[in-house]
């Protein structure tokens, strides 16, 4: 699936065993499911870019939980948020320019940046 001008696609990854994720950068951003045998959008969960005249500043390695919610890393923000399906943030992290974000197994979340920033887990309350 190739973008539209002015948008760029990033982070994909498999969702479930009929979907992958993608994120389309640009503006509007926008989180997509995609069939994977039938090629068709399932769910699209719009997403405000950093920086909205940009297609390349804004979401990167963005990943889904196994609870169904979106980690997306914005490193021109600084800032790591965690999305549920109807596009409200639910939690975020400040980081220095974060590159990754994954929810691990046990329930913490491993982040990651491209500015020499040592890697580290968010441990969740409760």
């Amino acid at each position: 699936m190739a973008a539209p001008k002015n948008f760029q696609s990033t982070s994909p990854s498999p969702s479930a065993s009929t979907t992958f994720m993608i994120i389309q950068n640009g503006n509007p951003a926008k989180m997509m499911l995609i069939n994977t045998s039938t090629g068709n959008i399932e769910k699209e969960l719009p997403l405000t870019p950093a920086i909205p005249a940009s297609t390349h500043d804004n979401f990167r390695r963005a990943r889904m939980t196994a609870a169904g919610t979106l980690l997306a890393p914005t490193w021109t923000i600084n800032k790591v948020s965690e999305y549920d399906m109807d596009g409200k943030e639910i939690w975020s992290l400040a980081v220095p320019s974060p590159w990754a974000a994954v929810r691990l197994k046990n329930g913490n979340t491993l982040v990651s940046s491209n500015k020499g920033f040592r890697p580290r887990i968010h441990f969740p309350r409760g």
